[in-house]
């Protein structure tokens, strides 16, 4: 039957009226999907403000460690005896942001990485420490100016990443992968804290 705008309207078995085109279950389906497509795009956004606020959390803690190098580095770092191998104090910012920004892509890549709550928490909890920890050491080894201090929080800070690097590595393998450089520069922080402290 017709309806008065001229449409087909065909009545159903219950005697109801479907729409144009195809059945009700059908323009719901369509519904349904067309809804559904926002998804995306509200995922990706999330996921762009993730990392954003990874960025920022990674480098506010980089910016508060930096206050206390800067205002110690001269003149009681450059007093110091150093060892062989110390690299130069100009050197010492390009690495920081270069690790900084590792750190804050390696957590951003766990946040989004779906995975067992059992296994997040942790993931995230370790995380916060050794990031606490990394914030510890130049309040400790210069602002504090205390070598045995600073390498005390260092043996710490180093148990802290491996410890993330693995817990990283069940979620997301590049986020572990990202974490390996900064290992790598505790070790050497290590070395120059024991060799610094051995010679003065």
């Amino acid at each position: 039957m017709s309806d008065t705008a001229g449409h087909d309207t065909t009545p159903s078995a219950n005697g109801t009226a479907q729409p144009p085109g195809g059945s009700a279950s059908t323009w719901g389906q369509g519904s349904a999907a067309g809804g559904s497509q926002q998804h995306p795009r509200i995922e990706g956004q999330e996921s762009y403000t993730a990392l954003i606020v990874a960025f920022v959390l990674c480098f506010a803690v980089a910016a508060i460690g930096s206050a206390f190098i800067i205002s110690n580095l001269s003149p009681w770092y450059e007093g110091l005896v150093k060892p062989a191998f110390a690299l130069p104090s100009w050197l010492f910012w390009p690495i920081q942001i270069m690790l900084y920004a590792m750190m804050a892509v390696s957590l951003w890549l766990v946040w989004k990485t779906p995975a067992a709550r059992s296994l997040k928490f942790p993931a995230l909890f370790t995380f916060g420490v050794q990031l606490v920890l990394n914030l510890a050491w130049p309040a400790a080894f210069f602002g504090a100016q205390s070598l045995g201090l600073g390498l005390l929080v260092l043996i710490l800070l180093l148990i802290a990443v491996l410890a993330t690097a693995f817990i990283f590595y069940r979620i997301n393998k590049w986020a572990s992968v990202l974490l390996w450089p900064h290992l790598v520069w505790i070790c050497y922080d290590f070395a120059l804290n024991i060799a610094v402290w051995w010679l003065n």
